[in-house]
Protein backbone atom coordinates (compact mmCIF):
# COMPACT_ATOMS: atom_id res chain seq x y z
CA UNK A 1 0.00 0.00 0.00
CA UNK A 2 1.29 3.45 -0.94
CA UNK A 3 2.19 5.55 2.10
CA UNK A 4 1.55 9.28 1.76
CA UNK A 5 3.31 11.84 3.97
CA UNK A 6 1.82 12.94 7.28
CA UNK A 7 4.39 15.72 7.63
CA UNK A 8 4.26 18.06 4.66
CA UNK A 9 3.88 21.55 3.20
CA UNK A 10 0.84 22.34 1.07
CA UNK A 11 1.36 25.30 -1.21
CA UNK A 12 -0.35 27.23 -3.98
CA UNK A 13 0.37 30.16 -6.25
CA UNK A 14 -1.63 32.84 -7.99
CA UNK A 15 0.20 34.19 -11.02
CA UNK A 16 0.18 36.79 -13.77
CA UNK A 17 -0.43 34.10 -16.39
CA UNK A 18 0.22 30.52 -17.41
CA UNK A 19 3.77 30.71 -18.81
CA UNK A 20 6.41 29.79 -16.19
CA UNK A 21 9.28 31.22 -18.25
CA UNK A 22 7.62 34.65 -18.36
CA UNK A 23 4.94 35.01 -15.72
CA UNK A 24 5.36 36.04 -12.11
CA UNK A 25 3.90 34.78 -8.87
CA UNK A 26 1.46 37.34 -7.49
CA UNK A 27 0.50 35.48 -4.33
CA UNK A 28 2.14 32.51 -2.62
CA UNK A 29 0.66 30.56 0.28
CA UNK A 30 1.72 27.57 2.34
CA UNK A 31 0.40 25.46 5.20
CA UNK A 32 2.99 23.31 6.95
CA UNK A 33 1.65 20.32 8.83
CA UNK A 34 3.48 18.10 11.30
CA UNK A 35 2.74 14.57 12.52
CA UNK A 36 1.49 15.83 15.89
CA UNK A 37 -1.25 17.81 14.15
CA UNK A 38 0.29 21.26 14.55
CA UNK A 39 0.00 23.54 11.54
CA UNK A 40 1.38 26.89 10.48
CA UNK A 41 -0.07 28.86 7.56
CA UNK A 42 1.32 31.92 5.86
CA UNK A 43 0.86 33.77 2.59
CA UNK A 44 2.72 36.49 0.75
CA UNK A 45 1.63 39.10 -1.77
CA UNK A 46 4.59 39.63 -4.11
CA UNK A 47 5.43 42.80 -5.99
CA UNK A 48 6.45 42.58 -9.62
CA UNK A 49 6.62 44.38 -12.94
CA UNK A 50 4.49 42.07 -15.09
CA UNK A 51 0.75 42.75 -14.98
CA UNK A 52 -1.72 39.89 -14.79
CA UNK A 53 -3.32 38.85 -18.04
CA UNK A 54 -7.12 39.19 -18.13
CA UNK A 55 -7.70 35.47 -17.58
CA UNK A 56 -5.43 35.37 -14.52
CA UNK A 57 -6.93 38.55 -13.07
CA UNK A 58 -10.45 37.20 -13.51
CA UNK A 59 -9.41 34.21 -11.37
CA UNK A 60 -7.51 35.86 -8.51
CA UNK A 61 -8.90 39.45 -8.66
CA UNK A 62 -5.62 40.93 -7.38
CA UNK A 63 -5.18 44.41 -8.83
CA UNK A 64 -1.80 45.91 -9.61
CA UNK A 65 -2.55 48.65 -7.09
CA UNK A 66 -3.14 46.11 -4.34
CA UNK A 67 -0.04 44.19 -5.34
CA UNK A 68 2.08 47.34 -5.16
CA UNK A 69 0.59 48.43 -1.82
CA UNK A 70 0.55 45.08 0.00
CA UNK A 71 3.29 43.15 -1.77
CA UNK A 72 6.86 42.53 -0.69
CA UNK A 73 9.98 41.86 -2.72
CA UNK A 74 10.04 38.43 -4.34
CA UNK A 75 13.40 37.51 -2.84
CA UNK A 76 12.18 38.17 0.70
CA UNK A 77 8.99 36.16 0.15
CA UNK A 78 10.86 33.18 -1.27
CA UNK A 79 13.44 33.22 1.52
CA UNK A 80 10.66 33.08 4.11
CA UNK A 81 8.80 30.39 2.16
CA UNK A 82 11.86 28.15 1.84
CA UNK A 83 12.71 28.55 5.51
CA UNK A 84 9.16 27.68 6.54
CA UNK A 85 8.81 24.54 4.42
CA UNK A 86 12.21 23.21 5.52
CA UNK A 87 12.66 19.59 4.50
CA UNK A 88 8.95 18.80 4.27
CA UNK A 89 7.64 17.26 1.04
CA UNK A 90 5.37 19.50 -1.04
CA UNK A 91 1.69 18.92 -1.78
CA UNK A 92 -0.43 20.84 -4.25
CA UNK A 93 -3.35 20.60 -6.65
CA UNK A 94 -1.96 20.43 -10.20
CA UNK A 95 1.36 21.44 -8.67
CA UNK A 96 3.43 19.07 -10.80
CA UNK A 97 2.29 20.59 -14.08
CA UNK A 98 1.79 24.19 -12.97
CA UNK A 99 2.90 25.45 -9.54
CA UNK A 100 6.24 23.63 -9.47
CA UNK A 101 7.44 24.94 -12.87
CA UNK A 102 6.15 28.40 -11.97
CA UNK A 103 7.97 28.37 -8.63
CA UNK A 104 11.18 27.00 -10.19
CA UNK A 105 11.31 29.81 -12.75
CA UNK A 106 10.43 32.54 -10.25
CA UNK A 107 13.09 31.31 -7.80
CA UNK A 108 15.64 31.35 -10.60
CA UNK A 109 14.76 34.91 -11.62
CA UNK A 110 14.99 36.01 -7.97
CA UNK A 111 18.57 34.74 -7.74
CA UNK A 112 18.03 31.37 -6.05
CA UNK A 113 19.35 28.01 -7.21
CA UNK A 114 16.07 26.19 -7.84
CA UNK A 115 17.87 22.98 -8.79
CA UNK A 116 18.33 22.42 -5.05
CA UNK A 117 14.55 21.96 -4.89
CA UNK A 118 14.42 19.41 -7.71
CA UNK A 119 14.28 16.42 -5.30
CA UNK A 120 11.39 18.16 -3.51
CA UNK A 121 9.64 18.88 -6.80
CA UNK A 122 10.11 15.25 -7.87
CA UNK A 123 8.54 14.10 -4.58
CA UNK A 124 5.55 16.46 -4.76
CA UNK A 125 2.22 14.78 -4.04
CA UNK A 126 -0.40 16.09 -6.46
CA UNK A 127 -4.00 15.97 -5.26
CA UNK A 128 -5.25 16.59 -8.81
CA UNK A 129 -3.67 13.30 -9.85
CA UNK A 130 -4.95 11.49 -6.76
CA UNK A 131 -8.49 12.69 -7.36
CA UNK A 132 -8.49 12.11 -11.12
CA UNK A 133 -7.13 8.58 -10.56
CA UNK A 134 -9.93 7.92 -8.09
CA UNK A 135 -12.50 8.99 -10.69
CA UNK A 136 -10.85 6.80 -13.32
CA UNK A 137 -10.66 3.80 -10.99
CA UNK A 138 -6.87 3.89 -11.25
CA UNK A 139 -4.12 4.03 -8.64
CA UNK A 140 -0.39 4.39 -8.24
CA UNK A 141 1.35 1.19 -9.26
CA UNK A 142 3.91 -0.40 -6.96
CA UNK A 143 6.80 0.41 -9.31
CA UNK A 144 5.82 4.03 -9.99
CA UNK A 145 7.11 7.08 -8.20
CA UNK A 146 4.32 9.49 -7.35
CA UNK A 147 5.72 11.86 -9.99
CA UNK A 148 5.51 9.20 -12.72
CA UNK A 149 2.04 8.19 -11.53
CA UNK A 150 0.85 11.81 -11.52
CA UNK A 151 2.23 12.49 -15.00
CA UNK A 152 0.55 9.34 -16.33
CA UNK A 153 -2.79 10.18 -14.77
CA UNK A 154 -2.79 13.87 -15.61
CA UNK A 155 -1.88 13.14 -19.25
CA UNK A 156 -4.63 10.51 -19.59
CA UNK A 157 -7.33 11.75 -21.94
CA UNK A 158 -10.65 11.38 -20.16
CA UNK A 159 -13.48 13.34 -21.82
CA UNK A 160 -15.92 14.79 -19.33
CA UNK A 161 -13.75 14.03 -16.29
CA UNK A 162 -13.33 17.21 -14.26
CA UNK A 163 -10.74 17.32 -11.50
CA UNK A 164 -10.30 20.99 -10.67
CA UNK A 165 -10.15 21.85 -6.99
CA UNK A 166 -13.71 23.15 -6.68
CA UNK A 167 -15.14 20.07 -8.39
CA UNK A 168 -12.96 17.69 -6.37
CA UNK A 169 -14.05 19.20 -3.07
CA UNK A 170 -17.72 19.24 -4.05
CA UNK A 171 -17.73 15.64 -5.22
CA UNK A 172 -15.83 14.48 -2.13
CA UNK A 173 -18.37 16.19 0.12
CA UNK A 174 -15.86 18.73 1.43
CA UNK A 175 -17.33 22.03 2.60
CA UNK A 176 -15.25 24.96 1.35
CA UNK A 177 -17.89 27.64 1.79
CA UNK A 178 -15.64 29.31 4.38
CA UNK A 179 -12.58 29.61 2.13
CA UNK A 180 -11.91 31.93 -0.79
CA UNK A 181 -11.10 29.70 -3.73
CA UNK A 182 -8.74 31.21 -6.33
CA UNK A 183 -6.81 32.93 -3.58
CA UNK A 184 -3.57 31.16 -2.76
CA UNK A 185 -4.42 30.93 0.95
CA UNK A 186 -7.94 29.71 0.27
CA UNK A 187 -6.80 27.09 -2.21
CA UNK A 188 -4.17 25.83 0.26
CA UNK A 189 -6.86 25.27 2.88
CA UNK A 190 -9.10 23.51 0.36
CA UNK A 191 -6.20 21.28 -0.76
CA UNK A 192 -5.48 20.47 2.88
CA UNK A 193 -9.03 19.22 3.38
CA UNK A 194 -9.00 17.33 0.08
CA UNK A 195 -5.64 15.66 0.74
CA UNK A 196 -6.71 14.40 4.14
CA UNK A 197 -9.94 13.00 2.69
CA UNK A 198 -8.12 11.31 -0.20
CA UNK A 199 -5.49 9.54 1.88
CA UNK A 200 -7.84 8.14 4.54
Amino acid sequence: MIQYPRRYAIYDTETTGLTPALDQIVELAVKVCDRDGTTTAKHWMIRGDRPSCPEAFNAHKITEERRAAEGIEAKVAYEEFLELIGDRPLIGHNAIQFDNPMLWNNLFRAGFDPDKLNPKFKATVDTAALYKAKKLGDAQRWYETHHDFAMRILSTIAPGVKFNLKTACAEMGINVADVALHSAAGDVEAVSRLYNKLIV
